[in-house]
């Protein structure tokens, strides 16, 4: 199975060969069943979009869509078999009884099981239903309310400079070997948990890291998998909300892993941190303490959670019995392509690119960044169409209050006109400290932006990161921010833009 196979509609990925009804259902705890108990099952799905023939549907409850809603269009389209969530058995033999007598033609063939839990059901049999081997690869696990992308990130670049294949799946994207490929869903339930770890023990990954929601966590939890460590990003409270025996939990720049008695194991701790270029760039140097064994270690990406996610790094790699030390002269050159990219020019800026897209991790960024800052900080920031306008509204007055300029764009507008996102990003920027402007287009944006630097300023532009891809009503064109900002940047150097506009219209 190529990476390629789960774009578009992940259940294409599952291998064309039948499964046998009863193996799959074999150990589900279930309330009620009726129908043939066996039967050859050709697809495993929970959208009722993706059914075909032979399939097995099962009917989860969403928190705006209930799953069981949907299960006469899912017997229309060729579902043999339905797993629902019921209360109890008098309830699931109603729902069952209802449906049977709809489906009228071919009633008799059909399989309705009802279990107490229709998600954990669905993790039972996306297990069974691909096959998990016990020499699956060893999985990382990055879950938290923030920062989750940027560790696993890096996570996942410091085992290709060990020379460790691995698999990365960083919200939409995956990644091995050098191909990168995006998913259509950026939370995945089970069945694509496992099309994708299929995929990548295919391509002899021998770890994959994941990032994922709390609530992706959650499910991955309930699909069986057992990482071989599980990371804990964002604030303390809300990182000990989601611990579990086995956890790293992030502590600002203090990590520790506990074992399942709730012992410390480990721990690892910077302190004496200080700002400083790192050849020739923002850094941050630290000291850094195992064992009682004290060293000092200089990280070529400035801010402080930066220093965390190092700590979270060395620490497992630890923990893991990987080696450390090849990895602590790569700290001082480390590049992320879309977290805290920094992009070379001669303008004597410093300009990164970042995939920061709500007001939280905006706000973290901006923080951060400010000490580093040797003359103006200066924000694109950018909000996607078709989403509510609270949280554009929240962004634009977080880059109003924290930035010295800021630009206010669009990011993705799929069906929505990109004015309309400036005016949700505009519409509570007055009072800050900023100079905002509102442009549109984002290509426009950035290279008005580009025009406006002088010596010594830092510019963030934020919200695509290294996404190659931009979303239209009725298209998806190729994208980058990078290449957006190195024409730009050409633009300014070749002397196209005009002193006093410099691009800003």
């Amino acid at each position: 199975m190529s990476l390629r196979c789960i774009l578009g509609d992940t259940m294409q990925s599952q291998n064309s060969d039948h499964r046998d009804l009863a193996r799959l259902l074999a150990g589900l705890e279930t309330l009620h069943v009726e129908g043939p108990a066996a039967g050859a099952v050709r697809r495993l799905a929970y959208d009722s979009r993706q059914i075909l023939a032979a399939s097995l549907f099962v009917a989860i409850p969403g928190e705006r869509l209930d799953g069981r809603r949907f299960v006469p269009e899912a017997i229309r389209e060729g579902a043999v078999a339905v797993v629902y969530q019921a209360a109890d058995r008098e309830i699931a033999r109603s729902l069952a009884a209802g449906w049977r007598e709809a489906a009228a033609a071919g009633a008799d063939r059909l399989t309705f099981v009802a279990v107490k839990d229709a998600r954990r059901a669905l993790a039972h049999l996306a297990v069974r239903f691909f096959d998990r081997p016990p020499d699956e690869p060893q999985l990382w696990v990055v879950s938290g309310p923030a920062g989750t992308r940027t560790l696993a990130a890096m996570l996942h670049a410091a085992l290709g400079q060990l020379g460790i294949r691995a698999g990365l799946v960083d919200g939409m994207r995956l990644m091995i070997g050098g191909e990168t490929r995006y998913a259509t869903r950026n939370h995945p339930e089970a069945p694509e948990i496992e099309a994708i770890l299929s995929s990548f023990r295919d391509a002899g990954a021998r770890r994959a890291v994941l990032s994922f929601a709390p609530g992706d966590l959650a499910h991955a939890r309930a699909a069986g998998l057992v990482p071989e460590a599980t990371l804990l990003t964002g604030p303390v409270a809300a990182a000990a909300e989601l611990a579990a025996a086995g956890d790293w939990v992030q502590t600002a720049v203090s990590h520790t892993h506990v074992t399942a008695a709730g012992r410390v194991a480990a721990e690892l701790r910077a302190a004496d941190l200080e700002l400083l270029r790192v050849d020739g760039r923002p850094g941050t140097g630290f000291a850094c303490t195992i064992d009682g064994c004290s060293q000092r270690l200089e990280l070529g990406l400035p801010t402080r959670f930066m220093v965390a996610n190092c700590l979270q790094l060395l620490l497992v790699f630890r923990l893991a019995g990987l080696p450390t030390r090849p990895l602590l002269p790569w700290l001082r050159t480390l590049t992320l392509p879309g977290h805290l990219e920094m992009v070379p020019n001669d303008l004597g800026c410093d300009l990164y690119i970042d995939h920061a897209w709500t007001a939280a991790e905006l706000e973290t960024l901006l923080v951060e960044l400010r000490p580093h800052c040797r003359g103006r900080l200066v924000v694109v920031a950018g909000a996607g169409g078709d989403r509510s306008a609270r949280p554009r509204r929240l962004l634009g007055r977080t880059a109003a209050r924290l930035a010295d300029v800021a630009v206010l764009t669009s990011s993705n507008p799929r069906s929505e006109g990109a004015d309309a996102i400036v005016r949700d990003l505009l519409a509570q920027t007055g009072g800050g400290r900023a100079t905002v402007l509102g442009i549109a287009d984002r290509v426009e944006a950035i290279r008005c932006a580009v025009g406006l630097l002088e010596p010594g300023d830092l510019l963030l532009l934020a919200g695509k990161g290294d996404e190659s891809f931009r979303m239209h009503a009725t298209a998806t064109e190729a994208y980058s921010d990078r290449a957006v900002l190195e024409t730009a940047l050409a633009r300014r150097s070749a002397g196209a833009q005009a002193d006093g506009e410099r691009g800003c219209r």
